[in-house]
């Protein structure tokens, strides 16, 4: 049986999508990565995959995204039922941002520069995320 995605990720930049997804294929991430690319959108997938009976282990999601923030995503995620892990992945390292992020009780991570760097985000979220066996 194949697992079903353990992780969505919230993510407006096709550029990162491409380079997290390569990085996940090396890891144990590999296949259980869903992508959003707005919180209306994600919000329609935590609804269908909790309904489905696998509700995503982990939110992972951008702090900027167009026209709203990463934090309000999560907090209409929360207020709508979703009890994931939620960590924000930003390239902000801005310690504000930071603060702002754990106050919401948020890992925050730096997109990294680099595959390798990438590829340490997938192995941490992996880590983060509990087989559905």
């Amino acid at each position: 049986m194949i697992d079903p995605p353990a992780v969505l990720w919230i993510e407006d930049s096709p550029d990162d999508v491409l380079l997290m997804q390569l990085a996940a294929a090396e890891t144990a991430l590999a296949g259980r990565l869903e992508v959003a690319t707005t919180g209306e959108e994600a919000m329609r997938q935590a609804e269908r995959a909790t309904a489905e009976g696998h509700p995503f282990g982990v939110v992972l999601c951008d702090l900027r995204l167009g026209t709203e923030t990463g934090w309000d995503v999560i907090e209409r995620m929360r207020d709508g039922g979703v009890e994931s892990t939620f960590v924000v992945l930003s390239s902000s390292s801005d310690e504000r941002d930071v603060n702002r992020t754990e106050e919401l009780g948020c890992r925050h991570l730096t997109k990294p520069m680099s595959l390798d760097g990438w590829r340490a985000i997938a192995e941490d979220i992996a880590g983060l995320v509990q087989p559905d066996r």
